[in-house]
C-alpha cells in the first residue's frame, strides 16, 4: 500500500513540474525596442511567414508605451492593411505567462492580452491559435515568434 501511495505521489510531482511554458524569466527583461514576426513553430516544425505578416510588430518605448500593428491581405484592393493597430501601454505580467496593451477604443479602456510562452531582451514567443501555418485548414495551435 506504501509503495502505491508513493507511486502515485511520485507521478504526481513529477507531472506538476512539467510545462511548456517558460514566462518568468530569471533576470529582469528589457523589452524595449522593435520585434518582428519572425516565424511560427507547429508541429516541432519552423513555418516562414510571408505576405503581409512580413508588416506584423510589437513596439515597447523605455516609457512602456508602444503599439501592436497585425496587417492582413485584402482581396479587394489587392494589398495589405492594418487589421489591427493599438497604441497603449505594455505591461509584462511574467508570473502570469502575459503580456498586456491596454489602449483606448471609443474612449473605452481595452486589453490586448498574449499568452507568454518565453520571453527574453530579444525575443518573444507567444501562443497563437489565429493562423493557419501548416497549409491544412483550420486554425494551428502554434507558437509565434518575434525578434528584435
Amino acid at each position: 500500500m506504501k509503495k502505491i501511495f508513493l507511486s502515485i505521489a511520485i507521478a504526481g510531482l513529477l507531472g506538476s513540474c512539467s510545462s511548456d511554458r517558460e514566462p518568468s524569466p530569471s533576470q529582469p527583461v528589457n523589452l524595449n525596442g522593435t520585434f518582428k514576426l519572425s516565424h511560427y513553430e507547429f508541429k516541432s516544425k519552423n513555418f516562414n511567414i510571408s505576405g503581409c505578416d512580413i508588416n506584423d510588430k510589437i513596439v515597447v518605448n523605455t516609457d512602456k508605451t508602444g503599439v501592436y500593428e497585425n496587417s492582413e491581405f485584402n482581396d479587394a484592393t489587392q494589398a495589405c492593411y492594418n487589421s489591427e493597430s493599438l497604441s497603449g501601454i505594455w505591461n509584462l505580467q511574467s508570473q502570469e505567462g502575459l503580456l498586456v496593451l491596454k489602449y483606448l477604443a471609443n474612449g473605452v479602456e481595452q486589453s490586448k492580452v498574449f499568452n507568454l510562452i518565453s520571453v527574453s531582451d530579444t525575443e518573444i514567443r507567444i501562443e497563437s491559435n489565429s493562423k493557419n501555418v501548416d497549409g491544412i485548414p483550420g486554425n494551428d495551435n502554434a507558437i509565434a515568434v518575434w525578434v528584435k
